[in-house]
């Protein structure tokens, strides 16, 4: 099929394997990390919390054993995050997969270095030689597989061979106006849970005073001032490790260029004199933008658990 119209194109269709791939590796790995976190935390309150209570059978105290369990389980956890490394995993396989988005983007609009005409060999091998470098890369990461080969696809030839007017419809809908948004409810959603996570630790400080108190003046004789400081570490380490807050800033600060970026793409016009250079100079540090992201990715990946 020859795709002629801005309509015909979408993201999803244009950006060739391994990306796909690579983007569900990033997802699973990123759930995997967040689960076994989750599932350790969870299991030093769980032992916490067992360890003050006091339940016999038959004459034995079941707490310390329950304790027992729990630590048993964080250990688990411990050693499957220890063995496994999917918060490596997530955060290379994420730049990875953004390196690779971002290529294939460029080629495909005529943006710098891969600007000219839309036949170009001089470009074409241009792009092979930068996404083999990637792939080179990854592949010693053990992110791409051994046998997957960069390749220009028929739908990135058929993008490339469009119009200006057509390039730049498809790369504000699907790439710039579709990544702002993306940015903006990940900005607010990071921000909403950093601000629940806040008033759940106020809580924890909070009881954890007032037991304090009453155990001061004897009005009270149940020792849970360990279970609620653990609660209040417990939430602390929980948003250190998803790190709403920077993330949420670095996202709007992202959103904020790319909405000035894009900005400047529709009030190009296409038929004026330059307009070409003018674009690819432009797509250019839409994609600088962008870039920005990877490098934090590939920043965090170094950060080994």
């Amino acid at each position: 099929m020859v795709l002629n119209s801005a309509r015909d194109f979408r993201e999803d269709g244009l950006i060739p394997e391994p990306y796909p791939t690579i983007d569900q590796v990033a997802v699973n790995e990123q759930q995997r990390a967040t689960r076994w976190y989750g599932g350790q935390i969870l299991a030093l309150f769980a032992a916490s919390a067992l360890g003050i209570a006091d339940w016999h059978a038959g004459g034995l105290d079941l707490s310390p054993a329950l304790s027992l369990l729990a630590f048993l389980a964080a250990f688990y956890y411990w050693s499957r995050l220890r063995a496994k490394h999917p918060q490596t995993l997530w955060f290379e396989s994420r730049a990875a997969a953004e390196a690779i988005k971002g290529l294939v983007w460029r080629y495909s609009i005529r943006s710098r270095p891969f600007d000219g005409e839309a036949y170009a060999p001089e470009a074409d091998e241009q792009f092979l030689d930068e996404i083999s470098e990637i792939f080179e890369i990854y592949r010693g990461l053990g992110v791409i597989d051994a046998e997957a080969q960069p390749a220009i696809t028929a739908e990135m030839t058929h993008l490339r061979g469009q119009g200006l007017a057509v390039r730049r419809e498809v790369y504000l809908r699907e790439r710039v106006r579709a990544q702002r948004v993306w940015y903006v409810g990940k900005a607010d959603a990071y921000d909403n849970k950093s601000t629940v996570w806040s008033l759940a630790t106020l809580a924890a400080i909070c009881f954890g005073l007032a037991l304090a108190l009453l155990q001061i003046f004897g009005a009270l004789h149940l020792h849970a001032l360990g279970t609620f400081a653990t609660i209040g570490a417990a939430i602390t380490a929980w948003t250190q490790l998803k790190q709403f807050r920077p993330l949420a800033a670095a996202y709007r600060v992202a959103a904020k260029e790319l909405e000035q970026i894009e900005n400047r793409l529709s009030r190009l016009d296409p038929a004026e004199p330059g307009a070409e250079e003018l674009w690819s100079r432009l797509a250019r540090e839409a994609e600088s933008t962008l870039a920005k992201e990877q490098a934090v990715w590939r920043a965090r990946s170094d950060r080994r658990i």
